[in-house]
């Protein structure tokens, strides 16, 4: 799906967002205390990184640990 994403594909994207997006809110909502404004804003900004990242994405890693790196990351810059 990634690899779709990369090109542009909107349903790809989708689909990624379907499966994902509810455990990333979830694990900024916990690192961040609970506040899932907050939480909303870093998960948004993480699917704006994976958009602009899909292509650089290295197979080898497994999807879900290198979304929640990301949202990890974005919730201490939020600190």
């Amino acid at each position: 799906l990634l690899e779709r994403v990369s090109k542009g594909d909107s349903r790809a994207f989708a689909q990624l967002f379907d499966r994902h997006s509810e455990r990333m809110l979830g694990y900024a909502t916990r690192w961040l205390g609970g506040n899932k404004t907050v939480a909303e804003d870093v998960v948004q900004t993480a699917w704006m990184k994976i958009a602009q990242s899909a292509s650089g994405y290295k197979s080898q890693n497994q999807f879900r640990s290198w979304v929640l790196t990301i949202v990890r990351n974005l919730c201490m810059d939020e600190h």
